[in-house]
């Protein structure tokens, strides 16, 4: 990610913290909408698993510019996931949800560039997530042979 995408997904972000748990439920539609089977994968309450989002979310992109803390925590996060049966292709379905949700909240300041930006945040955390929970690509392809 480029310096100035990082700060549109910061400046933009300031926006969809303040909408907070209206935003998360948007998105837990959106997500629930493209893939119905990944809801019971979701135990708690969605009150409640919407404040953890938020927070994650926030912690998220208060530190794009910072890998040194958004690693380590993106990688014990992304290990969690695993044991409540997430799969590599499931990070897509997220990805494609969160874009919608951002759409819908920012409406018209969802330029082309802060979807651009946010298409790029997404992109690197997913990447960085799911290296630490199912491996690198290249090292899965080296399992199975």
């Amino acid at each position: 990610m480029t310096p100035a995408q990082v700060e549109r997904v910061q400046d933009s972000y300031s926006f969809i913290f303040a909408v907070g748990t209206p935003f998360i439920l948007s998105f837990y539609d959106k997500l629930f909408a493209i893939d119905p089977a990944l809801r019971p994968l979701f135990r708690t309450e969605l009150s409640a698993q919407s404040e953890k989002l938020l927070m994650a979310l926030t912690y998220v992109v208060k530190n794009l510019h910072d890998a040194d803390r958004l690693l380590p925590v993106a990688e014990v996060i992304a290990r969690r996931h695993v044991g409540y049966g997430v799969k590599r292709e499931d990070y897509l379905k997220v990805g494609q949800a969160l874009i919608e949700a951002l759409d819908d909240t920012l409406d018209m300041h969802f330029t082309p560039e802060t979807h651009h930006a946010w298409l790029a945040a997404y992109t690197l955390l997913a990447g960085i997530m799911c290296d630490a929970a199912y491996g690198s690509p290249a090292e899965e392809h080296m399992q199975q042979h």
